[in-house]
């Protein structure tokens, strides 16, 4: 009876042995797959994920996609939450996953600033039909924190931030909403719609054939704002006290609901608005007594000055 329980005991042994060696040797493999590298890599190639990186109280979040949306909002957080969507339709599925995995997000992180980046592949699709190819991002950044946008021609939206903002695009639409600080905007083509916001320090939007309209609830500092063909409307209180400075040339138009008075000799003027002159024209006095400097630009566009809400 010994020699059989003997023999059990042995093969059970043995196949023990066997087992553990399996598991010795297979935990490389194990550990190489659920290693943050190698998650980060099936993230990228797959079609949605999300990172999250600390930042500090008035860090600075710079972010570069030329296509899609770069939406930013900010929370009481003391990190940076990046959500990826990446979208392809119109093609095979095998150039949709070519797409998906040539197609990098990168990130560069320090406490006081993140960097976000999009790279496309440089690919022609030759039997893509209604190809739509781009990359959503959704940002969460503490509330105090400044923001810089680059893009060609994603849609750009930012809400509730406390710090500066800076945007360069090309035929972005442009949604700034419910934020304190300065705002600097250079763009060519698309709508910009600024709301709520409260100026401190420097407004600047450059623009040439967008179509823009600004609602101010106060500015502290000063205002730039010109377009070579494009509209711009400002909307501020009706007690918002400006010092004001107009040009326009010949084909340019200008309203004003406010009454301006003249630097030249002290004159006011209560109906400032239409077409000017041949050589254009230059406005340049105070509204309600003065206050903020504002200087208006343009050559052939329109601007005006309206009474907000």
């Amino acid at each position: 009876m010994d020699a059989p329980v003997n023999g059990r005991l042995g093969r059970i042994a043995r196949d023990g042995i066997v087992v553990a060696m399996a598991l010795v040797l297979g935990a490389p493999a194990i550990l190489a797959r659920d290693s943050p590298a190698v998650q980060q890599q099936q993230e990228q190639n797959g079609e949605s994920f999300q990172r999250s990186f600390p930042m500090s109280s008035g860090g600075t979040l710079e972010v570069e996609n030329r296509k899609g949306t770069i939406h930013v909002t900010g929370s009481d957080t003391n990190q940076v939450v990046v959500s990826v969507h990446k979208i392809f339709t119109g093609g095979t599925d095998k150039d949709r996953q070519e797409w998906m995995t040539e197609t990098k997000v990168s990130f560069d992180s320090m406490p006081s600033h993140l960097s976000v980046r999009v790279d496309y592949p440089d690919w022609n699709c030759m039997f893509c039909v209604n190809l739509d190819d781009e990359v959503d991002l959704t940002i969460a950044v503490p509330r105090q924190t400044n923001v810089e946008l680059d893009g060609n021609r994603p849609d750009m939206a930012i809400s509730s931030i406390d710090g500066s903002i800076r945007i360069s695009s090309n035929r972005s639409a442009i949604a700034i909403k419910s934020t304190s600080g300065a705002i600097r905007i250079e763009t060519n083509r698309g709508d910009v719609r600024l709301s709520d916001v409260a100026i401190q320090g420097r407004l600047d939007l450059t623009s040439n054939r967008a179509e823009a309209v600004i609602e101010a609830k106060s500015l502290a500092g000063y205002a730039d704002l010109e377009t070579e063909r494009g509209s711009i409307v400002v909307r501020m209180p009706t007690t918002m006290g400006v010092n004001l400075d107009y040009v326009g040339g010949r084909r340019a138009s200008f309203h004003c609901d406010f009454p301006v008075t003249t630097s030249e000799n002290g004159a006011e003027l209560n109906d400032v608005s239409g077409k000017v002159g041949q050589d254009g024209a230059h406005i340049e006095g105070a509204i309600n007594q003065g206050g903020a400097r504002m200087t208006l630009r343009t050559e052939r566009g329109s601007i005006s000055l309206e009474k907000g809400s």
